[in-house]
């Protein structure tokens, strides 16, 4: 059971970029066909919602930057 979980975080790790964007993509596609989707999201909850995804993109991306950095150096 440990190595299946093991291996599920190593998949879920190296996706982690596709992973975030699929989460910015539902949840702008959410708020722009709310109509049709019977939703009511207000513009303030959206907004912390894109602020977070952006938060954690950022995070990601100097993770990524420091992380190549490193190895170039070795």
């Amino acid at each position: 059971m440990t190595g299946k979980l093991k291996a599920a975080w190593l998949w879920c790790w190296s996706h982690r970029t596709k992973g975030i964007g699929i989460a910015g993509t539902a949840a702008s596609y959410a708020y722009l066909n709310q109509e049709k989707l019977g939703l009511f999201i207000p513009a303030k909850s959206m907004a912390h919602t894109m602020m977070a995804v952006g938060v954690v993109t950022f995070g990601v991306g100097l993770y990524n930057t420091f992380l190549r950095r490193d190895k170039d150096q070795v």
